[in-house]
């Protein structure tokens, strides 16, 4: 028995070591007995994924002798060159990888078949990348709490120098970052970003990638340009949600047409909350308001206007407003025969008018009448001054609508109308002249000589007996005495005194014809006695 135990024993040691013996050699490499080493790039491998630009160089290390095979996926995107070059270890095969048009990844299979005959196999990913020039990222708002991961392009210049750029596929794992206030904007090793309090800071990216290529100028000819962790800046800023929202006045009166902005407060104050809010007004046909809050008021009524925060709280505020009927409009006033006519367009709903009138558009204006209509003739003026005027209107509902005050007239100075010389009789001498117009203080009569008005004579009445020369032309003014000065009008049209004699002299030719024919017929008969 114990002798057959020893056989058993003995036989199973035998066949242990045989299996050990023959069995494959257990790969002491971590991708079954192959290894790819880059040789112009280790940055650009990750694991079993490799990123390539222009071209890349490796090298195969085997487990043991052997040849070496390669499969690409994808012949278009990827092609598997012999490229041993003048630094290449006989004992390490070097190959390269030579991008093709086709902007897909691959899969790069590498085998080893050993002399001895067995086979080592491993697979990469390979990805098409451009070498780029400087990388770019958009800032970022968010609200407290919320995460993101912002979307980072490269831009690689197709002409350098001509500034003709186009955005490339970027390595992930090349990609650092950093907060410059974590307390507010946390980020990790893969750029993803979470806000924590209200704020702003800013994060850098660095692509940590180093590149050298000769680029075409704007002459056509290449330099070299050099491309060392491109840097990018963004900045996160960071809302607190709104806690609670409200307004300075929650009642608000206006005149029709009339517009306004209500500031509004929220909560916390001492927090950083976003000043974009949803505006709306419950009848649109009385006051509208627009995206930013500017409210108009259409037409008398009431409304009532909210605003809701877009920061998802769910928080908002109203208040209401009154638009009051309108106002008096075209306000006018023009100058008449001793007084200020001032008229305007009639309100709907009013009551009454007040009229207020200053001389001075800066001083305050004095109510002068109250009156039904929207005409009023303002006679306790001054001859020679300016006038303004302003009316508000009086409602039927009664005391809502006092403080609607129009807009200030045109100035208006209270001036003399013109007289008119309505009749001029000569006789013997004198002139009887007629002056209609309005009764004034008094009148002063003007004649031309040498082609100026001269005054020659004042009269108190609308007549006058003057001892003027036919052919004279009149004119008339009107004035009034106002602080020891006198003012006057305008002159009235021009007036004759009719038509101006003149004396007829006697022909000197015909005197002259006759005593010639005289003298003619005296020669004659002369003549005739000598021929007699």
């Amino acid at each position: 028995m114990k002798k057959q135990r020893c056989i058993y024993y003995g036989v199973l040691s035998v066949l242990m070591l045989m299996t050990l013996l023959f069995m494959p050699r257990m790969s002491v490499f971590a991708d079954d007995g192959i290894s790819v080493r880059l040789y112009d790039a280790t940055s650009k491998m990750n694991g079993h994924d490799i990123y390539v630009d222009r071209y890349i160089v490796f090298d195969v290390e085997c487990v043991e002798k052997g040849s070496v095979s390669f499969e690409v996926s994808d012949k278009n995107c990827f092609e598997i060159q012999n490229n041993p070059g003048s630094n290449a270890s006989p004992n390490l095969p070097r190959y390269v990888i030579i991008p093709r048009d086709d902007e897909s990844d691959a899969t790069l299979t590498v085998k080893l078949t050993t002399n001895a005959g067995r086979v080592y196999s491993t697979e990469y990913t390979i990805h098409k990348v451009d070498a780029i020039s400087s990388i770019n990222v958009d800032d970022i708002q968010l609200f407290t709490g919320e995460s993101v991961t912002p979307k980072i392009n490269g831009v690689k210049h197709v002409n350098y120098f001509k500034k003709t750029v186009e955005s490339v596929k970027l390595i992930p794992h090349l990609l650092k970052y950093s907060s410059s206030n974590p307390d507010i904007v946390s980020v990790d090793e893969n750029g993803n970003i979470k806000a924590l309090k209200g704020g702003s800071t800013k994060i850098t990216v660095t692509y940590n990638y180093y590149y050298r290529s000769m680029v075409p100028n704007n002459e056509g000819k290449y330099e070299t340009v050099t491309v060392n962790n491109p840097t990018a800046v963004y900045t996160v800023t960071v809302y607190d949600k709104i806690t609670q929202m409200s307004f300075g006045k929650s009642d608000v009166t206006l005149n029709k047409s009339e517009t306004y902005k209500q500031d509004v407060t929220v909560y916390p104050v001492d927090g950083v909350t976003k000043k974009e809010y949803t505006w709306v007004s419950s009848n649109k046909d009385i006051v509208s308001v627009d995206k930013s809050g500017n409210l108009k008021a259409l037409k008398a009524g009431k409304s009532v206007i909210t605003v809701f925060s877009t920061d998802g709280s769910e928080k908002s505020a109203s208040f209401s407003v009154c638009v009051r009927e309108d106002k008096a409009v075209n306000v006018r006033a023009t100058n008449s025969s001793g007084c200020i006519i001032v008229e305007w367009q009639p309100v709907s709903g009013a009551l009454t008018y007040d009229l207020y009138r200053a001389s001075n558009p800066n001083e305050e204006f004095i109510k002068i009448a109250t009156t039904n209509g929207t005409l009023y003739r303002d006679s306790s003026i001054s001859y020679g001054k300016n006038y303004y005027y302003k009316v508000v209107v009086i409602s039927q509902s009664g005391n809502e609508y006092n403080s609607v005050m129009s807009d200030m007239s045109l100035g208006v100075k209270c001036e003399l109308e013109a007289p008119q010389i309505t009749s001029v009789k000569y006789k013997k001498g004198r002139c009887k002249i007629k002056i209609s117009g309005a009764k004034y203080e008094g009148y002063t009569l003007y004649v031309v000589k040498n082609k100026q008005k001269v005054a020659i004579a004042t009269i108190n009445g609308h007549t006058a007996n003057l001892a003027l020369k036919k052919g004279q032309v009149l004119y008339a003014r009107a004035f009034v005495t106002v602080d020891g000065e006198k003012i006057y009008s305008d002159y009235s049209s021009a007036k004759s005194t009719g038509k101006k004699i003149v004396k007829k002299a006697k022909s000197k030719t015909k005197k002259h014809a006759k005593k010639k024919s005289k003298k003619k017929s005296k020669k004659k008969v002369k003549k005739n006695k000598k021929r007699k």
